[in-house]
């Protein structure tokens, strides 16, 4: 070949790589970094016999001399490759790949100027009430013979109509964690997109999880030290962070939290957008929904055609396409009248003879599928799920095989054994605080907090296991003593 057609080779490889005409300096400078480079790798890696670099010298070396001028310009793009094999695979190669994000944007730092119109005045300050003893008086329960039950609103689209305003097929799961539903469809305009919500009734309170879909999300901002993995999603390759920006009331700045009980997961499927968020509660129990189960969620989603749908029968979950009534919203329904509630129940449900003062009865909650009763009492909203002030909860349920296998959290020093009407029990003081982002119960530890107020009681009577929860509310004073809630315990009949 001559020096015409070797320079017209080497043309083609820059305009494909988009490579400038080296100068010898700088290829110099080069090939002595690559050297140093692989020189480290073979001292961390000494039974790599021989080294790449080895391998591309003897490749050098059996070059004929007319493919001289080629053999430049393809092992300086090789060289280019090499750089960047070595510098990713080294940990200031990986930490500077963290920076280069495709459905994220990495800010400067972790913290964000919040517009003016969207600052909050701050909380006003609140001094704790002093602790003062409720005492006991006799429980008024208002006895009326029919139930009222939350009513139950279906939300939303079906996702037929939703993809009809989309203009595209949905990517749907397969898949769906435990006992979550879809339970409400809705459909931007603006973004062109469509958002999935999903929810279980046994998750924690708040806890659910969406799905958005679309030709035009926002952009996804996180704090400049969040740690963001790469996960496969079939041939694609998909975003995964923790973290949520947090914002104090009275602040003009928003915060990241690496820590927070929020995750995110992003990637392009074909031309569509897809993001799934999650919100977890670890306030009161481990989170429900594990890391597994949202990648193997990602992992599922399957795209079915509004056309064909039938054809998606049997893949996605959702077979009827229509969005789920929350279960949440009548997971416990609401009855005030306790004789309504036995013949569903099976055993018999005590009610109490004693109640704090100033801790009135509300209302009877019932789980089906639990065979599961509480008792509410303290100062409820119209909605009767806000409480303001103190709050006891008197539980009734069957007892069942998983009881077995129950995990103690409380420490020693926070448990008593106690009788209930010569039944042996449990009392429990002090709450727990669990360490932000605990997903895994098994290597979370729980802080006991002693002086809270809080208090539990509980034992067994035949088949049914029968506790007591006492809540002081938010910054509240009241206290009720473990003899008082012992007598609340024995007053049930």
């Amino acid at each position: 070949m001559n020096n015409q057609g070797t320079a017209l080779i080497e043309g083609k490889i820059r305009q494909v790589t988009r490579l400038p005409e080296p100068s010898p300096e700088f290829a110099d400078a080069l090939w002595a970094q690559i050297v140093e480079l692989d020189r480290q790798k073979a001292i961390n890696l000494p039974e790599r016999q021989p080294t790449f670099l080895t391998r591309l010298k003897a490749l050098w070396n059996r070059t004929p001399p007319h493919f001289q001028g080629f053999r430049t310009g393809v092992v300086f793009t090789l060289m280019l490759l090499l750089a960047g094999i070595i510098l990713f695979s080294t940990p200031g190669g990986r930490a500077m790949a963290q920076s280069v994000l495709s459905f994220f944007t990495r800010e400067k730092s972790d913290t964000l100027p919040i517009p003016i119109e969207y600052i909050t005045d701050p909380l006003p300050t609140r001094t704790p009430e002093p602790p003062f003893e409720l005492a006991l008086v006799p429980a008024e329960l208002d006895i009326r013979p029919d139930p009222t039950k939350t009513p139950i609103k279906t939300q939303g689209l079906s996702l037929e109509e939703a993809e009809t305003l989309a203009g595209f097929d949905l990517y749907e799961p397969s898949k769906l964690p435990r006992d979550y539903d879809l339970t409400r469809v809705d459909f931007d305009s603006e973004k062109q997109a469509v958002y999935m919500e999903f929810r279980s009734p046994r998750a924690g309170t708040g806890e659910f999880f969406y799905i958005l879909q679309g030709r035009n999300l926002d952009p996804y901002e996180v704090g400049a030290s969040a740690k963001v993995e790469y996960i496969p999603i079939g041939d694609n390759s998909a975003e995964f962070v923790q973290g949520l920006w947090f914002t104090p009331a009275g602040s003009k700045e928003a915060l990241w939290k690496n820590n927070s009980d929020t995750y995110a997961i992003r990637w392009d499927a074909e031309n569509i957008s897809i993001e799934i968020f999650f919100m977890l509660n670890d306030t009161f129990m481990p989170a429900y929904i594990t890391r597994d189960e949202m990648i193997a969620l990602a992992q599922s989603l399957v795209q079915c055609p509004s056309s064909n749908s039938d054809a998606c029968n049997g893949t996605q979950v959702n077979t009827s396409r229509l969005p789920i009534p929350s279960v949440a919203e009548d997971w416990m329904d609401v009855y005030t009248s306790v004789t309504e509630i036995e013949p569903l129940a099976g055993f018999d449900v005590l009610v109490p003879g004693l109640l704090p003062e100033g801790v009135p009865f509300s209302h009877f909650r019932f789980n089906p599928e639990l065979k599961m009763v509480w008792i509410d009492c303290g100062n409820f909203a119209g909605d009767l799920m806000r409480v303001s002030g103190p709050h006891l909860r008197i539980s009734q349920r069957l007892l069942t095989e998983a009881d077995k296998d129950t995990i103690e959290y409380y420490p020693p020093e926070a448990i008593e054994e106690v009788e209930v009407n010569g039944i042996p029990g449990k009392l429990y003081t002090g709450s727990l605080d669990w360490p932000e982002g605990s997903l895994d119960p098994s290597t979370s530890t729980p802080t006991w907090l002693p002086d809270t107020g809080h208090l539990w009681l509980t034992w067994n009577i035949d088949k049914v296991i029968y506790s007591i929860s006492f809540d002081p509310g938010y910054m509240g004073g009241e206290r009720l003593s473990p003899q008082n809630l012992l007598r609340i315990a024995e007053s049930l009949y």
